[in-house]
């Protein structure tokens, strides 16, 4: 049996436990499990893993991305203005292109929240079932 142990203090009928009284609890309650308890590194607001490949890795790549996506719309237009005379926004076949892309990973990034939303609920929702 695996014990994901996230928080170092765990509530138990109300009261404040330490993270050894916690196994000792478990191995109590399962006598002919092996317990192995592991820690990893995760987001207190959420309660999600910030491991490689977590969502909340990719939200925040994907943040980056945008931001640097938009930085360099934003420079290429000024540079065009100022340097191309028949600059034209909504003809730019490499500007259109490099927006369809960017709208695209804004479409990602939208549905990554949504996934990291749904998530945080569904850990939400599962925390005050044990509660009760």
């Amino acid at each position: 049996m695996m014990l994901n142990t996230k928080r170092k203090n765990h509530e138990i009928s109300g009261g404040k436990c330490s993270l050894q009284f916690l196994l000792l609890h478990v191995e109590c309650l399962h006598p002919k499990e092996n317990i192995h308890p592991y820690f990893s590194y995760y987001d207190k607001r959420t309660g999600l893993s910030t491991g490689f490949d977590s969502a909340l890795s990719k939200l925040s790549a994907i943040k980056a991305q945008i931001s640097i996506a938009e930085r360099k719309e934003k420079e290429y237009i000024e540079y065009q203005r100022a340097n191309n005379l028949f600059f034209d926004e909504l003809t730019d076949g490499q500007l259109l292109r490099f927006r369809e892309k960017l709208r695209m990973k804004k479409e990602k990034h939208a549905a990554l929240k949504q996934q990291i939303r749904s998530e945080v609920e569904a850990i939400s929702e599962s925390e005050c079932d044990i509660r009760l």
